[in-house]
């Protein structure tokens, strides 16, 4: 089975339809029907937010022999996974096991060191980048027309629609 055809499959046994996944996604029900009917790629960043929605653990798709991403997608896994790789870098050689059960580890966190170091502007939702912040253009809009609201975590939310 595919990745599509697993959403497709994960949505319909949830009874949820193309229409609220689009509203849950922000976007139009015809371009929903597009990703899922594989007009259009499915984007990386909307895989997901759709995992998330449907609560399809991102396992499932690792049998698959190819997955298909952008190339700016692909340069954000690489850059991350460097980034990963330097973390644990650093925990392995500022850990001391105490015993069998516990782990002692000294890490000095330096704000200093990332002085100089721009990150990207994100939208907090959908993770595009954006010169906006904390939100793109779009789920601005819909923070002024009310559809996106902080929830009491103080995380950036779709706010459900009641009608659905």
């Amino acid at each position: 089975m595919d990745i599509l055809e697993i959403i497709r499959a994960k949505r319909k046994s949830l009874g949820i339809t193309q229409e609220r996944m689009a509203k849950l996604l922000c976007m139009p029900r015809s371009t929903y029907n597009n990703i899922e009917c594989n007009i259009i790629e499915l984007k990386v960043h909307d895989l997901l937010e759709i995992c998330k929605i449907l609560e399809i653990p991102l396992e499932t798709f690792q049998d698959n022999d190819c997955v298909v991403i952008e190339k700016e997608d692909l340069q954000t896994l690489i850059k991350a996974s460097e980034q990963i790789r330097t973390v644990a870098k650093k925990i392995e050689t500022n850990i001391s096991i105490v015993n069998n059960n516990t782990i002692n580890m000294k890490f000095d966190y330096n704000p200093s060191s990332m002085k100089g170091q721009k990150k990207p502007k994100r939208c907090a939702i959908c993770g595009e980048p954006s010169g906006y912040y904390p939100l793109c253009k779009h789920h601005m809009k819909l923070k002024e027309e009310g559809k996106v609201i902080k929830n009491n975590k103080g995380y950036w939310v779709i706010k459900e629609d009641e009608s659905l």
